[in-house]
């Protein structure tokens, strides 16, 4: 073989081999987190780095990766490159770890003597009070003797002495306050440092993960590295504020978020997203198991005693200020399938093991339709209720609201799953410019009959409503009569001078069931309203009724 061809063939495996020898050496990138998605139980963090690669075979590094991330979750994408294989890899910090445990067990050494030295100093101070009480008491005593015996004490002398101890003992009481306090911080001292200490020692060899990434590229150039895992220890909550205004015609749906998170990496200037996604609960629905049922004769003839079977297993498994009308946030909605997500509308930070930090997700203007509930048999209190529907364009998810009347905080709310178009029923307090009376008109007793006496109880009420607001209400006037769960013990409702309301079948039925009485009436403003009602309980006179009265 001639010279030429030998350097034609060493130029070939050059070109072959210098890829290969490049992907061996891995090449460390510093990366940021960018955009992080929250489940109610973990999140999905999205790292990203800039790189500057040449052709061919690249083996990327990104390190400091939190030891609890999920592994077979990591995912890899770059643009203008092919990704060929994406590792994990565990890296023990036991040097680092071990220096920190050394420079802890150090620091409880010196707290510990601390500890002991402020013990010593307030035994000693103790001891100097304990014994300037005894001398002030032995003084005082003998002064007693001395002025009894009417024999020309020195008064002044005496009188110096007790003022010299009084004073000593004033500085004791002052040492013993300021050791105690010496002692008890030098306590906590110790505590700290114990818990510090076991935690390192609890550790053992901590543990970070880093990902490798190998790539691919045609040509020479820069691109963008994205890595993406799965990690727990991160969840959110909806949080709600509902802003009804001062006269009850409008109302205000803030929508926000609680998020926090122990992952172990900060989330600093990321793009935030919630999702309603419950990856625990898992995809499918659960199959339903057999359900057995037998009779006591035949468990016990199989040995089991009746009571013991065994029951079916399981299917495997925001701030309170109002914001300002011309800063209303309308909703980021991401719907993909099935799921929604709220995005934020700026970068956030949620620091690993702080407080939840709290996140703005919308606005919402909403109509209230209010009804002012009366109850006066119950109470003599009015409270307004407003019914709303959502018109938010999204079905919101469950969580805890606080309800707010004009600047006026009302109260908690647990808001349910709340779908598109669907209404919910909110109590927004008591309205002390509506006032309800309920009056007893009569109440009477007879006997009737020829052969068959029956005695009949006559009840007769009065309701009023006033209604001290300058506009018109709605009233939701609610009363009672009698249950009766005898067929010869006989209720009837004989009087009311108002209709009652039409009600859905289902909402009748539990009425009449309860013996709810319901009334909706429009008061005008100023006005009164005026209802009466009557009713009767006829039985045999021989059988006494109970629970009338």
């Amino acid at each position: 073989m001639n010279r030429r061809r030998l350097a034609a063939l060493a130029a070939t495996l050059l070109l072959v081999i210098a890829p290969l020898a490049r992907a061996e050496e891995a090449t460390v990138v510093a990366s940021r987190i960018a955009a992080v998605t929250v489940y109610e139980d973990r999140a999905l963090v999205t790292r990203t780095s800039a790189l500057e690669l040449g052709a061919g075979t690249s083996r990327i590094v990104l390190e400091h990766l939190p030891a609890g991330l999920d592994g077979p979750s990591l995912r890899a994408r770059a643009q203008g490159a092919q990704v060929l294989g994406v590792e994990i890899e565990a890296v023990f910090l036991e040097r680092e770890n071990s220096e920190a445990l050394r420079r802890a067990q150090d620091a409880l050494q010196d707290a510990r003597r601390a500890a002991r030295d402020a013990e010593r100093d307030n035994a000693d101070a103790l001891n100097r009070w304990e014994v300037l009480r005894s001398i002030s008491a032995k003084s005082a005593d003998g002064a007693s003797r001395e002025l009894g015996r009417g024999g020309g004490p020195d008064v002044k002398a005496l009188e110096k002495l007790l003022d010299f101890i009084e004073e000593r003992s004033v500085n004791a009481r002052r040492d013993v306050a300021r050791s105690e306090s010496a002692l008890a911080a030098a306590e906590r001292a110790v505590e700290t440092a114990t818990h510090r200490v076991g935690e390192l020692q609890g550790a053992g060899a901590r543990e970070e993960r880093r990902a490798v990434v190998t790539l691919r590229t045609a040509t020479e150039g820069e691109t963008t590295l994205e890595v993406s895992y799965l990690i727990h220890g991160a969840s959110w909550r909806p949080v709600y504020a509902l802003r009804v205004a001062a006269d009850f015609r409008t109302a205000l749906l803030e929508l926000g978020a609680e998020v926090q998170q122990r992952t172990g990496e900060d989330w600093s200037d990321v793009q935030l997203e919630l999702t309603t996604a419950r990856p625990a609960a898992g995809a499918a629905p659960p199959e339903p198991t057999p359900w057995r049922i037998d009779l006591p004769r035949a468990l016990a003839q199989r040995g089991v005693v009746a009571g013991e079977a065994r029951a079916p297993r399981a299917a495997a498994s925001l701030d309170d200020a109002p914001a300002a009308d011309a800063k209303r946030l309308e909703m980021i909605v991401n719907r993909s399938g099935l799921v929604v997500a709220f995005g934020a509308h700026r970068a956030e930070t949620v620091k690993s093991g702080a407080r939840p930090a709290r996140v703005s997700l919308g606005q919402f203007e909403l109509e209230p339709e209010v009804v002012w509930t009366v109850f006066p048999r119950a109470t003599s209190d009015v409270f307004a209720q407003a019914e709303f529907t959502n018109t938010t364009g999204s079905a919101l998810p469950a969580g805890e609201a606080r309800v707010f009347v004009g600047p006026d905080y009302v109260g908690p709310l647990t808001l349910a799953d709340w779908g598109l178009d669907e209404e919910v029923r909110v109590g927004l307090g008591v309205d002390r410019q509506v006032v309800a009376e309920r009056e007893e008109l009569e109440r009477g007793r007879e006997t009737e009959g020829l052969f068959s006496k029956d005695t009949v109880h006559t009840r007769r009420y009065r309701i009023t409503v006033k209604n001290h607001r300058a506009r018109k209400i709605t009233a939701r006037i609610i009363d009672q009569i009698p249950v009766s769960g005898d067929e010869d013990l006989e209720v009837e409702l004989t009087e009311s001078s108002l209709a009652q309301a039409k009600l859905p079948q289902r909402d009748a039925e539990n009425n009449a069931a309860r013996g709810v009485l319901e009334w909706r009436q429009n008061v005008t403003a100023g006005g009164t309203l005026d209802l009466r009602f009557a009713f009767e309980v006829r039985h045999p006179k021989d059988q006494p009724v109970s629970g009338l009265d």
